[in-house]
């Protein structure tokens, strides 16, 4: 463990792997002098799916990009830090990447809505629904493809991004490890 903070007695096998695997990658972290903007310019929003590795995936490299991850690459749910990222730090391209196999296509909004209410109640719904955009953004029946485009098309008329901001959608295989763009 870090010399810095006294290991608390319940420290679970996965903090403990997290410590050790950060221990090792300092030793040889070579971020310290790059910019808090992005060098090239450009923020990529995605999945959290533990299944896409963003930098090596999609050949970028630490300081190129703002990476922004939720719950299927959702762009309204990244609308904020895409405005920050723009605004603050001089990015002029959004690129989306949706993924086949998505977590969010199992269900609609309406049956997460009422998985969350039976089994953590209706406050914890109100709670989820007051935190973000109040909806889930699940694809439901719809196909990654046609998800994508609309997140394209909600970005692009959304008002919110610098005029001349190119954006651009994908969708990553997770069978095929390959992208292939969709708007």
């Amino acid at each position: 463990m870090s010399k810095d903070i006294k290991s608390p007695a319940n420290t679970t096998e996965v903090q403990q792997d997290l410590d050790i695997g950060n221990n090792i990658y300092a030793k040889s972290y070579k971020g310290q002098h790059l910019p808090t903007a992005p060098g090239r310019h450009y923020c990529v929003v995605t999945c959290m799916d533990s299944r896409i590795d963003v930098f090596p995936a999609f050949g970028m490299h630490l300081g190129d990009a703002h990476v922004i991850r939720n719950a299927g690459g959702s762009a309204r749910d990244a609308l904020r830090s895409i405005v920050i990222s723009q605004q603050y730090l001089n990015t002029k391209e959004v690129i989306l990447i949706k993924h086949t196999r998505c977590g969010l296509e199992m269900f609609t909004d309406p049956e997460a809505d009422a998985m969350l209410e039976e089994r953590r109640g209706k406050q914890a719904l109100e709670t989820v629904r007051q935190a973000g955009s109040g909806h889930w953004h699940a694809f439901g029946n719809q196909k990654v493809d046609e998800a994508t485009r609309e997140d394209v098309d909600f970005l692009k008329s959304s008002g919110c991004l610098v005029d001349g901001t190119e954006v651009s959608g994908w969708v990553f295989d997770v069978e095929k490890g390959r992208v292939k763009r969709v708007a």
